[in-house]
């Protein structure tokens, strides 16, 4: 009757008999358990073959971009998966100030909100790890995709805007009748 043990094994019982073959047959039985331990031969597989995600900026600070998961076929200590960031640059910054991944989670956080106009697109590599001695291990690509909101006021390019020069309108008395002149001033 096999089972699976917490730590990474099947055990099975087996009631032994061993007998000499004379006369009279002598014999003598026991219970002999037999282990067999699992190998770390089996690495990470993410459940997808690409991540992607659409975040729109001006996104809060801290907020959950996407959850990535792997699992591995091995049992126990062996097959505890672990999650970290790939080495990468955003903009010159390292990748790490842009997004977290929780170890054991892997769920994946920005770490600062983006600004479409600076950033339109992050492509990152998240390693899954498992627990086995030597660690066996699997990369898959995340692309987040920053969408533009209308958060700019537009500007007028062309033509350029010409100083204006505003004079106070100021009336005056000269003689009897009163004369009023408006001036505007361009340059």
């Amino acid at each position: 009757m096999p089972f699976r043990k917490q730590y990474g094994g099947v055990g099975v019982q087996r009631d032994v008999q061993a007998a000499d073959g004379e006369s009279p047959v002598l014999w003598s039985s026991a219970v002999l358990w037999l282990w067999v331990l699992d190998v770390n031969d089996n690495a990470p597989v993410f459940t997808e073959a690409r991540y992607s995600a659409r975040l729109p900026e001006n996104n809060a600070a801290g907020a959950l971009v996407l959850r990535v998961r792997a699992w591995d076929a091995d049992w126990g200590q062996n097959a505890h998966v672990r999650y970290r960031l790939g080495e990468g640059r955003v903009r010159g910054a390292p990748l790490s100030s842009y997004v977290s991944v929780e170890a054991e989670t892997g769920a994946l956080y920005a770490l600062r909100s983006f600004d479409y106009e600076e950033v339109r697109e992050v492509e990152l590599w998240v390693r899954a790890e498992d627990g086995g001695a030597p660690a066996l291990s699997s990369n898959v690509s995340v692309r987040l995709v920053i969408v533009d909101e209308n958060d700019n006021a537009p500007q007028v390019l062309y033509p350029p805007a010409a100083p204006v020069l505003l004079v106070r309108e100021r009336r005056q008395q000269l003689r009897s009748d009163t004369v009023s002149l408006p001036l505007r001033c361009f340059f």
